[in-house]
């Protein structure tokens, strides 16, 4: 009887689970009950995008180990061809960490977008109509979609727009990841043409299309769908948007569709891609980007370059009817150009092979270090927008948000190959570790932000790993000082006795080779201090065991600390002072 009720509740909960992906899966291509779907109030409607998230995570995964296995995994190799190179760490980690700063930024913008709508449906709409009606629902997802391309296309043929949605296409990689590559200034752009749906349109079933319609553009950012045949002149497509993307010349300025390409095809804006089933003297494989490429990770000029470039502009062009067109025209506008600009001026894209991405080489090691610290981004990032605005104390907002962004930034200074990029690490990730410290101890954290503690000693072993490429002895150590520490810390353990020898044991099993010399130096530093003392003066200026340590090394004359200095400048990297990117 009991092995009846067993297996009937594990039949059940795997009908369960295929439920929940089934329908976490057709969300993303609209594919949803207009019944399951109908709110009366606009208050009630889920948010399906935080919802989504989960197969946002599935769909990549899915598309990576496609590239993987297919071809002797040729789509992740580097090499320059066309259907190779289609993932990179670097690019990954820009996109999925616009989209963070562009979901973290509901904390502080006002929500234009809602409430710009709200008031115009509460003080100027021309009739009532019911919010439930199948009718209507049908309606809405028609208007939603139209107001959608009028947008699309304003952001591409409006300057001060673009400098917006450009984010979403500094990519040089089509990938699902690109989809989350997402501007913060973009609900100030798009928010006028959702208004005249307002007129008639209840909100519920607004917010409700708003969504899907976003998540049905998700799943069109991938290269590993091909051509659609009859699909391609109904729907928005994985090759349709693949257009859309390109900056080859015929790309530019076409398919602005959200979901339906019918838009395109009625307004003069569509374009097939020129890939097979075409002919092949008109093949033409679309290079991805922008005509003029960022070639940076920085989070921050991802968001505001072109913002920087049209502000700057306005404000050097002579005469006030010219200030207007450099905002309102359209980017590839000067003087003698049509409103758009020339088509001729786009740089042609070579058919044979595809143009050069912008991908600083990094090694592997350096690639998995970032991939641990980022995966520990994500879940900050998902904890901290389980809150709504204002349920959170600003302090704890306003900190998180600073990490994600100083993590983001300083990831992107070590993929640009910036100088003193790694250093930035070592300082970011000890600063990191001592607010968490000062955090806990004052109960500030949220409970759900545990796990956020827990990676305290993770990172910092992590760190002494990564100090292989550091090189200095004095670095190396006052890493493995700091794992030690943390490792105390959260034990909650005063106990704990640093040593040279646990020091050189912990160093010794990160596989890095440091000079005995130099932890006899650092035991004379160690000398008489216990862990609280020493976690007075960790990182303290002209105090402190690691001071001490460096001081005590800059002292040392012997072969063993030229050596170390002569090995550091010979594999020095030109860029960052340091054997990094070997």
């Amino acid at each position: 009887m009991n092995s009846t009720i067993t297996t009937e509740a594990a039949q059940m909960s795997a009908l369960d689970v295929l439920k929940y992906i089934a329908k976490g899966i057709g969300r993303l291509f609209y594919i949803v009950s207009p019944t399951d779907t109908t709110f009366a109030h606009y208050k009630q409607v889920p948010d399906y995008i935080a919802e989504a998230i989960p197969f946002f995570v599935l769909t990549i995964t899915l598309e990576f180990l496609t590239l993987m296995l297919k071809d002797g995994g040729k789509g992740l190799k580097k090499l320059r061809l066309w259907d190779a190179n289609q993932f990179s760490v670097n690019d990954v980690v820009g996109s999925v960490g616009a989209g963070m700063l562009q979901q973290l930024s509901k904390f502080f913008i006002y929500n234009l977008t809602l409430n710009s709508y709200l008031y115009v449906y509460d003080h100027f709409r021309l009739v009532d109509l019911d919010p439930t009606s199948l009718w209507l629902w049908i309606v809405g997802f028609f208007v939603v979609d139209l107001g959608y391309y009028l947008f699309h296309r304003a952001a591409h043929e409006v300057n001060l727009f673009w400098a917006a949605h450009v984010v979403h296409h500094s990519s040089e990689y089509y990938n699902q990841t690109t989809a989350l590559r997402q501007s913060i200034l973009q609900p100030y752009t798009s928010w006028l043409f959702d208004l005249p749906a307002a007129l008639f349109l209840p909100p519920s079933l607004y917010v409700m299309h708003k969504q899907f319609n976003t998540l049905f553009q998700y799943w069109i950012h991938t290269e590993v769908i091909g051509n659609l045949g009859p699909l391609e002149y109904i729907i928005n497509t994985p090759s349709a948007h693949r257009v859309h993307h390109g900056r080859n010349p015929y790309c530019i300025d076409k398919n602005y569709a959200g979901t339906l390409i019918i838009w395109d095809i009625m307004f003069g804006t569509f374009e097939l891609e020129r890939t097979p089933p075409v002919e092949n003297k008109d093949i033409e494989p679309v290079a991805f980007g922008l005509t003029h490429p960022i070639n940076t990770f920085d989070p921050f000029t991802i968001q505001f370059h072109h913002l920087s470039h049209v502000l700057k502009t306005c404000w050097s062009t002579r005469g006030i009817q010219n200030k207007l067109k450099v905002l309102f025209y359209g980017p590839g506008w000067h003087d003698d150009t049509p409103r758009t600009g020339l088509l001729e001026e786009i740089p042609p894209i070579a058919k044979d092979v595809p143009p050069q991405k912008y991908d600083p080489a990094v090694s592997f090691g350096v690639n998995m270090y970032v991939v641990a610290h980022f995966a520990v981004l994500i879940v900050v990032n998902g904890l901290i927008l389980d809150y709504n605005p204002g349920q959170l104390d600003f302090s704890i907002v306003l900190t998180t948000t600073l990490y994600i962004f100083s993590t983001l930034t300083v990831f992107g200074r070590i993929f640009d190959h910036k100088p003193y990029a790694m250093e930035s690490e070592f300082i970011r990730s000890v600063l990191v570790c001592g607010v968490v410290e000062i955090a806990k101890h004052k109960s500030i954290l949220p409970q759900q932000m545990i796990v956020f503690q827990e990676q305290a000693l993770f990172n910092r072993l992590v760190s002494l790993g990564l100090n292989r490429y550091l090189r200095h002895p004095s670095i190396i150590i006052m890493s493995a000082e700091l794992a030690v520490v943390y490792a105390a810390l959260i034990l909650e353990d005063d106990n704990v006795e640093i040593t040279a020898d646990k020091l050189q044991t912990l160093v010794a099993a990160a596989g890095v080779e440091v000079e005995p010399i130099w932890f006899s130096l650092y035991a004379k530093a160690l000398a008489g201090q216990d862990l609280k003392a020493l976690l007075l003066n960790v990182g303290a200026p002209g105090s402190g065991p690691a001071v001490s340590a460096g001081a005590a090394a800059g002292a040392a004359t012997d072969a063993p600390a030229e050596e170390a200095k002569e090995e550091e400048k010979e594999e020095s990297d030109d860029d960052m002072g340091f054997g990094l990117f070997d």
